[in-house]
């Protein structure tokens, strides 16, 4: 028993000292580097700093410390060993990269484009200078020096998602549409399972009024997040642009299951309902809208116009009147109403209501006036 322990005992103390050997040398910064390469970046700090006592003008030891603390998420000690690494080495290209990019991340934009600059004036070939100065620029809403950046790193490297994405959205700041789809065609190339390009294509697309080629894409991008309201709505909008008024209703109502108080769903869903002549359905959804914004005339002139198709006079008749006490001057809800008027006999109304109707300049009651007041 006291043999097993013995060898127990022995091999546990062997591990120990090995373990601790791994980072044990006669030369601090050799250790520092040691403990820095295994990610034990406390100690790492430790050790750098020990070394620094030993040889302060040594650029790459801050440099290395830099790293460290980077890593340890102290960005401000960061930058400050980078400095100390330029104040002894200005032209340490390692470092002014590992500034711009500390920079960058701390959202201190100007300063990185500041630092990035003085690195690429002196080297034009630091392809990640001009990739981190692109987002830095892009960033502060600088598009267009940020497109040129972006130009720089997809020409001299090799393509990288990022890069066509990022350059596509700068194009769509600077309102170059057709740039911005080729380059988030490039982005669905390098990484065809990514939802972003193919939501940013719909985006366009719609802008352009090219319906198909956005209903395409939509599904696409539904393919990959089933959940996103808005490719629903853009579609289901494609959809009624093209007269497919059933599959617009669909896609609507899949995206007010999403999304209850998304209005302009809603407002659409309506278009479409009144267009496959569903007024109850359609009376509904007005009148949530109307709860929502109860100044709004036209919806009250949209549910008179379905309560009249559905022949419930009297309920049209005051959403007419409602609308008109809104907006004085609808033209339209005059006409409207009047021809409810005419409905129900009322000739003395109606012939008042068309008349004020052509009046305030609504063409269509011009021709009715002779009719209704022809007494």
């Amino acid at each position: 028993m006291s043999k097993i322990f013995s060898v127990f005992l022995t091999i546990c103390l062997f591990g120990t000292v090995y373990s601790q050997s791994q980072y044990t040398s006669e030369n601090p910064c050799d250790n520092a580097a040691l403990l820095f390469n295994a990610k034990k970046y406390e100690l790492a700090e430790v050790a750098y700093k020990s070394c620094i006592k030993t040889d302060p003008e040594n650029p790459k030891t801050w440099y290395y410390l830099g790293n460290c603390v980077y890593n340890l998420k102290k960005y401000d000690e960061a930058i400050q060993a980078y400095d100390k690494a330029l104040a002894t080495d200005p032209g340490y290209s390692n470092a002014l990269l590992r500034k711009g990019y500390t920079q960058l991340g701390m959202d201190r934009y100007e300063d990185c484009i500041a630092t990035l600059s003085l690195l690429l004036n002196q080297d034009p070939s630091q392809i990640k200078a001009f990739q981190y100065r692109g987002a830095a620029y892009m960033k502060s809403g600088q598009n267009e020096q940020a497109i040129r950046d972006f130009d720089s790193v997809i020409q001299y490297s090799d393509p990288l998602y990022s890069n066509f994405l990022n350059r596509g959205l700068c194009k769509l700041k600077i309102s170059d549409k057709l740039g911005a789809l080729s380059d988030f065609r490039a982005a669905s190339d390098l990484k065809p399972g990514e939802f972003t390009p193919i939501a940013e294509r719909v985006r366009i697309y719609m802008s352009l009024q090219m319906w198909e080629e956005g209903i395409a894409d939509a599904s696409l991008a539904l393919a990959r997040n089933p959940a996103d309201v808005d490719m629903y709505f853009c579609r289901g909008y494609a959809k009624l642009m093209r007269n497919d008024v059933n599959g617009a209703d669909l896609d609507f109502n899949i995206c007010l299951q999403l999304d209850p108080n998304h209005l302009q769903a809603l407002k659409n869903k309506v278009v479409a309902t009144v267009s496959m002549q569903k007024y109850d359905e359609a009376i509904m959804d007005l009148t949530n809208l109307i709860k929502k914004d109860s100044k709004n005339a036209n919806l009250y002139l949209q549910r008179g116009n379905c309560f009249l198709a559905a022949k419930c006079f009297d309920k049209a008749l005051g959403d007419y009147s409602q609308a008109i006490k809104i907006k004085k001057d609808f033209g339209e809800a005059y006409f409207n109403r009047a021809n409810i008027y005419t409905n129900t006999q009322n000739k003395q109304q109606a012939c008042k209501d068309m008349q004020y109707a052509a009046e305030i300049g609504y063409a269509p009651a011009n021709a009715y006036v002779v009719l209704l007041c022809k007494d």
